[in-house]
This record gives C-alpha cells, sequence and structure tokens, in this order.
C-alpha cells in the first residue's frame, strides 16, 4: 500500500478536528470574559441543551448572596461547635452528679 494512502485519513482527520476547533472559537469569542465582579453581579449557570450544545443562563444568584450564604455557613458551624462543647460540659456534670447521688444513696443505707 502505498505511503500517500495511510496519511490520507490522518489528514483528513486532522482537518475536521482544526475545523470544528475553530467553529468552537468562533462561540467562545461571543461571551465576553471580565475578572471584576460586582456585589450586584448574578452567577451565571450552564445548561446543557440537547446534544452537546451548551448555553449560558442567569442564575438568579448575586455575588452578594453567595457571600451572605458563605457567611451564614460559617455562623451555623462556629455556633454547632459551641453547642457541641456545651452538650460535653453537661454531659461531664451529669455523670460527677450521678457519681454524688450513687455516694450518697452508700452513706445512707
Amino acid at each position: 500500500m502505498p505511503t500517500r494512502f495511510l496519511f490520507t485519513p490522518a489528514i483528513l482527520a486532522c482537518s475536521l478536528l482544526f475545523g470544528s476547533l475553530s467553529v468552537q472559537a468562533e462561540e467562545a469569542a461571543k461571551v465576553q470574559i471580565d475578572s471584576s465582579a460586582a456585589s450586584s453581579d448574578n452567577l451565571a449557570a450552564i445548561h446543557r441543551e440537547s446534544g452537546m450544545s451548551h448555553t449560558l443562563h442567569d442564575s438568579g444568584v448575586s455575588v452578594a448572596e453567595l457571600k451572605k450564604m458563605r457567611d451564614t455557613l460559617n455562623q451555623n458551624a462556629s455556633d454547632l461547635l459551641e453547642l457541641r462543647r456545651l452538650v460535653d460540659e453537661q454531659t461531664r456534670q451529669i455523670g460527677e452528679l450521678q457519681r454524688r447521688l450513687e455516694d450518697t444513696n452508700r452513706k445512707v443505707q
């Protein structure tokens, strides 16, 4: 088999790949990317359409709301740790009271 017939499928595959990449580059060029965000900006959500098509949608969640959720989560975690510490202290106190009660019952008998 001549060498040129072996390279034909490879050349065809490369040309199809480069062609699809150029179409994707044109689609990507429609999206403007800016690194600065205001707290009132909404987050973008990617929605997968049928097949391999993806579209960007407004999520309805602002950067400020996301930061507020993060702060609330951190506060809840801190409160939970404080409650766990309180429960551990109360468990220790209950154990001590039970020992005292057992000691008192032994003295009474």
